[in-house]
């Protein structure tokens, strides 16, 4: 009997030590300049994981001017599907950008976030999680890692545990993570086309020069002397406040 019991506990080791396959829907809240809830998924293998929305929710605005009085709108039109995929064997990140009208795949390193290790534990659903801190361009997460998953994976870019990440915030709580939902299973990444990706470096500089164009095009729409300024969005506003690169450049000055 007792040889029974040990060869019944070493075989659920075996068990959860194989879970790299698998399923997670997590609620999603942001509050930088409103309020934003949705529920967003994460499936993943061994080397593969895509963090998208449970359905095709976030769509893509187009302004428009309003021909009898000159105005300008906001129009929702088609929807796109984003998506952040994170591939282990290319080393690579690719996110699905959208600004206006352009909807570009951006591509950059897997992210390698400088994460502590907490002392720290707490169940969420049955699985035992540690905290972990960590620094990831401009903002300080707090992220609750499982080991009975032991993949490295975790909603959008937070990433680099020895487990999957359950649950992540930011110290200001403007941006959190929460599983509701874990599924266990084999699981096939659809395959997406990347090869036309572009440097993320190289999409955030030429944000500046996209916008000026956008006023151009839309001031040409306007009644005479109507004029058009627009601006990016404030960073404290955004997911990403910094850059790795921009930080880079302070430095070396």
């Amino acid at each position: 009997m007792r040889n029974h019991i040990v060869l019944v506990f070493i075989l659920n080791s075996f068990f959860v030590s194989s879970q790299t396959n698998g399923y997670v829907e997590y609620d999603v809240s942001k509050n930088f300049a409103w309020d934003f809830h949705t529920v967003k998924t994460l499936s993943f293998n061994e080397t593969q994981s895509i963090f998208t929305a449970l359905k095709k929710v976030e769509s893509d605005s187009e302004v428009t001017t309003d021909e009898k009085t000159g105005g300008l709108s906001v129009i929702f039109r088609s929807k796109t599907k984003r998506f952040v995929l994170n591939d282990l064997e290319k080393d690579s990140l690719f996110n699905q950008e959208i600004f206006y009208k352009q909807k570009p795949i951006t591509k950059e390193k897997t992210t390698v976030i400088p994460w502590k290790l907490q002392d720290s534990t707490k169940t969420i659903g049955e699985f035992k999680c540690q905290l972990a801190i960590g620094e990831f361009r401009g903002r300080t997460y707090h992220a609750w890692f499982t080991q009975d998953i032991p993949v490295r994976f975790g909603p959008w870019k937070l990433q680099g545990l020895p487990g999957l990440i359950l649950e992540a915030n930011d110290e200001q709580y403007k941006v959190s993570y929460r599983a509701k939902k874990v599924s266990i299973s084999p699981m096939i990444i659809d395959s997406i086309n990347t090869d036309e990706a572009i440097e993320l470096q190289s999409f955030i500089k030429a944000k500046p020069q996209y916008l000026k164009e956008i006023e151009k095009n839309m001031g040409s729409k306007l009644p005479r002397n109507g004029t058009v300024e627009m601006n990016l969005p404030n960073r404290n506003t955004q997911q990403e406040i910094s850059y790795e690169w921009e930080v880079e450049v302070i430095e070396n000055h």
